[in-house]
């Protein structure tokens, strides 16, 4: 008996700290997210801000990408040493899950936009679009799944409630937000060189690559030479219009045949 309880107990710590540490993770991102986290009561009086250490991070990864922002540098920017930052925030994710919710922002107020849904929702995505433009790190988060913050959850309010007069149901208003992130972020893959990342070519270098690849090989590929040859392949002033357009047209063709 003593040795099979034994051997059970050593198969529940097996999978059970790996929960915990996934769920802690969580935990501590939510918690420095919504300043839930007990304040210090021991040691020396604050010398930094979170808002100045997040700010900080955001310089490092607006300018050298996502990989670049380490606790150390981080530190180094305020003259400080690396553990000195652990009084803030409790780690690189934590800090990276508060940062992206700070460059996001507010988002934009749509209540007086005329004209029903579709330019508000519109004016969201453009908005959207604009901060993903700016802080082009970003959209490595957005591509993990992790507990919002503040800002992300009243984007997500804010585009939801632009969508309350467009007919479809309040679970298909979400989803239509969702539809509509989506896109954006497919579109910015294309449109934004993010810094720092490995391999990665500019926009251009990827045109100028893809149409001498079909200059050389385009008898098998006659549908991309014949999208190439109508320009599709060329800069555009305004690469969001024509998905998201079509994506408010599928919005409203849905909320249409509900009526």
């Amino acid at each position: 008996m003593t040795g099979k309880r034994r051997k059970q107990n050593r198969g529940r710590r097996a999978s059970g700290p790996a929960a915990r540490t996934s769920l802690d993770a969580r935990s501590r991102s939510a918690a420095l997210l919504w300043r839930t986290a007990p304040a210090p009561k021991r040691g020396p009086k604050a010398t930094l801000t979170l808002e100045g250490i997040a700010h900080a991070a955001i310089e490092i990864a607006d300018a050298d990408g996502l990989s670049a922002v380490s606790m150390s540098r981080i530190a180094a920017s305020f003259g400080f040493t690396t553990m000195s930052l652990y009084r803030y925030v409790p780690g690189r994710v934590e800090l990276i899950d508060y940062m992206f919710d700070t460059a996001m922002g507010a988002p934009p107020e749509l209540e007086q936009l005329s004209g029903g849904w579709r330019p508000r929702i519109e004016r969201w995505a453009r908005d959207l679009w604009a901060r993903v433009m700016a802080h082009p790190w970003s959209l490595e988060v957005l591509a993990r799944l992790r507990l919002p913050g503040p800002n992300e959850l009243a984007w997500m309010e804010s585009g939801t409630r632009a969508l309350e007069d467009s007919g479809l149901s309040a679970g298909a208003r979400l989803d239509s937000l969702f539809l509509i992130v989506g896109q954006i972020r497919a579109v910015a893959q294309y449109a934004v060189a993010v810094p720092g990342a490995s391999g990665a070519l500019t926009t251009e270098q990827w045109a100028t690559g893809v149409v001498a690849l079909l200059g050389e090989h385009g008898a098998e590929f006659p549908a991309l030479v014949a999208a190439t040859a109508a320009g599709a392949f060329a800069p555009s002033d305004d690469p969001l219009a024509f998905g998201l357009g079509r994506v408010l047209d599928g919005i409203e063709a849905s909320a249409a045949r509900l009526r």
